[in-house]
């Protein structure tokens, strides 16, 4: 009865994915690996209904992700049609489809199809895939996943096709370890009993073995598939771990070098040497030994790249020093980051389709043009500051605050203050104008006018449009969904509870003491906190979870007493919370209103903390 029960549930879910009022077709309808698909959609009823053009977004996986393409579609009366290649790997896809912003998702169930065998019937693995992806990839593919339904299409398969265990072991444990949590120990050892003899897999089926029966409790049984994993690979990934770890625990500069070298003396292809260096280098910047960070650059990292020689330069930038030096790693990094456009180093990712691949090389380039320019113009070199800032814009799009802000000052450095007053006006009236703008518009409207008669009235203008803009946005984020209760305790042993802030706006942030984009957007939460909570209608809750270390609440607290935050910080040990909230990567915020709804979700930090700020602030507003 249960099996029939699962059955059904996984047909249901299916159904859910691939049909929606039968827009979308797929032919071959039962297409096999190697077979070309054509896909036909119908946008009516739809966001994309009056498109002008529409692309077709395509993910195939084969266990995993494996690669993201999109090919433009072309119009048949009120049908649109592409065609893409099923890979001779591939067990599946999930596809969308996409006009300017707009894109349709099937709501966020996604479209799916499905590889065959030449029988006709579904590929062993291809709906355990489709849960994989559901959980690992979901905002990747436009999909909401439901870890449980998700989980329970991937359990369904192995249960169908037990000959895939080895192919999915190290996924499959993780399924079972993220849905039924320790409720999921004896399913595990389950899996791994009709693993008898370590000497017949390999390396990422013995990972698989050991990390299962060690999530299990069973350490004496994965003892035997330890010692053979580290005999049989004493360079590969559980080698290096320990190592790593013990990296990652050092104190200061001198022992991350100690340490440091040792793990890439022993393992030089090791899978955390770019990170290493990069975090020795950042040490070097940290204490102010400039010149040891540029030698370790140079002598140490095989192929610099782009990135690291901005980061170099970047850093001498802010503190005002050896500007030349400065200007001349810029340049390099500007090299770099040209042939990088033309003849990139970097393999495209899974996750990127051919456009976004090419997107990201152009604003790495343009990351270090800003640098360049900023350099060029605090050397005084304003016309070349122009041209390296007027390509960093471009390749911008625009939407770079900060480089916005630099671009006018080269303009105005040059006497182009014309330019300047239209660039600004245009900025302004945006959504990624800086703090400083308002001032720089005043500087350059007296320049033009004599005096600054009527400058209040005249930048209003720009101000009320960008409002209205960032409202406009707002309102199409806005959301209306049950918050996941939940209680957790903070750093001080005290209980606290979504509930018993009932009637006040809560600001949940997930955060991790690892996450980098978390770290950076602290100084701006610090700002809200001390704006916004100061009303006594306004809470925010710093959410610790995911972290893999013994003692968190030591850990946390030691981040938080070290940067003197004044963070209420909540403990999700067991990461449930951020598991309920269905998070796919951190930082992520959810503005909870007094009635215990969800009215925003905001993922990621954008680099401007003023706009984080002013853009919590908005939503606060909306919602109260």
């Amino acid at each position: 009865m249960k099996k029939t029960v699962l059955l059904l549930l996984v047909g249901t879910i299916f159904q859910q994915l691939v049909f929606a009022q039968g827009k979308v077709t797929f032919k071959p309808e039962k297409p096999k690996a190697g077979d070309e698909v054509t896909v036909s959609y119908n946008p009516q009823g739809t966001k994309l209904a009056d498109a002008n053009e529409v692309t077709l977004l395509v993910h195939q996986f084969g266990v995993l992700l494996s690669s993201s393409d999109e090919y433009k579609m072309a119009k048949s009366g009120k049908d649109w049609t592409a065609k893409f290649k099923m890979a001779d790997t591939s067990k599946g896809a999930f596809v969308r489809f996409s006009a300017g912003e707009e894109k349709d998702n099937n709501s966020k169930k996604g479209f799916v199809v499905l590889t065959h065998d030449a029988s006709g019937k579904i590929v062993g693995g291809a709906n355990a895939s489709v849960g994989l992806v559901q959980m690992y990839y979901g905002d990747l593919v436009g999909v909401e996943a439901d870890k449980e339904k998700s989980f329970e299409l991937v359990r369904q398969d192995m249960e169908d096709n037990p000959s895939l265990t080895r192919e999915y072991l190290t996924d499959y444990i993780y399924a079972i370890n993220a849905v039924l949590k320790e409720k999921g120990n004896d399913l595990i050892l389950a899996e791994l009993a009709s693993f008898t003899n370590p000497n017949e897999l390999d390396e990422k089926q013995l990972n698989a073995v050991v990390q299962g029966y060690t999530r299990a409790k069973a350490a004496d049984k994965a003892a035997p598939f330890q010692k053979v994993l580290m005999e049989k690979y004493p360079e590969g990934s559980a080698a290096q771990a320990p190592k790593f770890m013990e990296f990652r625990s050092a104190k200061d500069l001198e022992m991350k070098l100690k340490v440091g070298e040792e793990y890439i003396s022993k393992f030089p292809k090791g899978n955390y040497v770019s990170y290493i260096q990069g975090v020795i280098v950042n040490e070097y910047i940290k204490a102010g030994q400039f010149d040891k960070a540029i030698e370790y650059t140079n002598t140490k990292i095989a192929k610099p790249t782009a990135m690291n020689y901005n980061t170099l330069a970047w850093a001498l930038y802010e503190k005002d020093a050896e500007l030349k030096t400065a200007e001349e790693l810029a340049a390099k990094g500007v090299e770099l980051g040209r042939g990088e456009t033309v003849n990139p180093e970097r393999k495209r990712g899974f996750w990127e389709t051919m456009t976004k691949f090419k997107q990201s090389n152009l604003r790495s380039l343009g990351m270090i043009l800003d640098t360049y320019g900023a350099i060029l113009l605090k050397l005084g070199k304003n016309e070349e500051a122009v041209k390296a800032l007027a390509e960093a814009v471009e390749l911008g799009d625009e939407q770079e605050g900060e480089t916005n802000e630099r671009y006018v000052n080269a303009l105005v450095a040059v006497g182009n203050t014309k330019e300047a007053q239209t660039k600004l006006e245009k900025y302004m009236s945006g959504e990624n104008a800086t703090a400083k703008m308002k001032e720089l518009l005043k500087n350059v409207y007296v320049k033009q006018n004599g005096n600054e008669t009527g400058f209040d009235k005249y930048v209003a203008v720009f101000e009320k449009a960008a409002f209205e803009k960032k409202i406009a946005n707002l309102k199409k984020e806005l959301l209306n969904e049950p918050a996941p209760q939940f209680s957790l305790l903070d750093l001080d042993g005290k209980k606290v509870s979504l509930a018993d802030l009932k009637d006040k706006t809560v600001i949940v942030d997930f955060w991790a003491t690892w996450c980098g984009p978390c770290l950076a957007s602290f100084p701006g939460m610090k700002k809200a906190v001390e704006k916004y909570e100061a009303g006594g209608k306004v809470k925010f809750l710093f959410v610790n979870t995911w972290e893999n270390i013994e003692d968190k609440k030591k850990n946390a607290t030691d981040f938080i007493t070290k940067n003197s935050y004044p963070f209420h910080v909540l403990l999700d040990d067991k990461n449930e919370v951020i598991t309920a909230y269905k998070v796919s990567g951190i930082p992520t915020k959810f503005i909870v209103d007094g009635k215990g709804n969800i009215r925003f979700k905001s993922v990621g930090f954008g680099g401007d903390a003023d706009k984080l700020v002013d853009e919590l602030g908005l939503m606060i507003g909306m919602i109260q």
